[in-house]
């Protein structure tokens, strides 16, 4: 259950513990950056409460645990940064890749090689699937993703056994996987109910949401971070959408104006919004 953010702000406020309020109001404003500075700096901080490990170690860990984990919706170079910046800390993490995107093919030579450069760095690979995707397949859904299962791993030459739906918030059609025991998935209740579960989607992070992780220090946390929004430098969202989809080379901008209108409609970004101002205030 979502603590409130009213809440949780009056307990930091008064917090007698001054190296806790001082670390709190250190490490939110790089959550809020974007860059992938920020983002060595936020995995600095986490990694000296949890051991941050991939889904296939999550079971094999003891103690306080955090998964990292990130979607490649779109953009598959963001992805090799953010790679980067865990090797150099001595992380692994779970990269799922989306076979079924418009915007980049895991097959096609730079994914495949950046792709391949991840895994070998010590990530794990992962299956991003689409359920609307599967629904128009013609087959059982089961069987859909076993074919993805087995394209993805003799792809990249490891075994798949971590899996993820993309875009649950906006979809209606049932999840048939969640609940597979076989596979590791995402949003299964242990990922999801049993541990504490943290998003950055849309650039929009559910500020409750994180400052209970900073401040309760919960034993068991999923943590989502797209690579597609975090970036060299800080800009704002419709700057970082406009140089992603330019890097692709596409002249059909119908892609990139989708994403931007959803965004800037997004019922997430505008609380998000709100809620920072809110922190701002009584916080930094």
């Amino acid at each position: 259950m979502r603590v409130p953010l009213d809440k949780l702000l009056g307990e930091i406020e008064q917090e007698k513990n001054n190296e806790l309020k001082a670390e709190i109001r250190r490490i939110v404003p790089h959550f809020a950056g974007f860059t992938f500075r920020d983002y060595e700096q936020i995995l600095k901080e986490l990694a000296r409460k949890y051991a941050i490990v991939p889904f296939r170690d999550y079971r094999k860990s003891s103690g306080p645990r955090l998964i990292l984990r990130h979607d490649i919706e779109a953009f598959v170079e963001p992805a090799l940064q953010m790679a980067k910046v865990e090797q150099k800390l001595g992380i692994s993490s779970t990269y799922f890749v989306l076979l079924s995107s418009r915007l980049y093919n895991p097959s096609e030579k730079t994914s495949f090689e950046t792709l391949t450069e991840i895994s070998r760095m010590g990530h794990e690979i992962g299956l991003h699937y689409d359920v609307s995707m599967y629904a128009e397949c013609g087959r059982p859904p089961r069987e859909t993703l076993d074919i993805e299962l087995r394209l993805l791993g003799h792809l990249l030459g490891n075994e798949v056994r971590a899996i993820s739906r993309h875009n649950p918030s906006i979809q209606s059609f049932p999840d048939p996987f969640v609940h597979m025991r076989e596979l590791m998935n995402a949003y299964d209740v242990e990922f999801t109910e049993d541990a504490h579960y943290v998003s950055d989607s849309c650039r929009a992070w559910y500020l409750e949401d994180l400052l209970y992780l900073l401040l309760r220090n919960p034993g068991k946390v999923q943590l989502l971070i797209h690579p597609d929004s975090w970036t060299a430098t800080r800009c704002g969202s419709d700057q970082m959408l406009a140089m992603r989809f330019r890097q692709l080379g596409k002249e059909d901008r119908r892609d990139e104006t989708l994403w931007k209108d959803e965004w800037k409609t997004s019922e997430r970004v505008a609380r998000y919004g709100k809620s920072l101002e809110v922190v701002r205030k009584r916080l930094l």
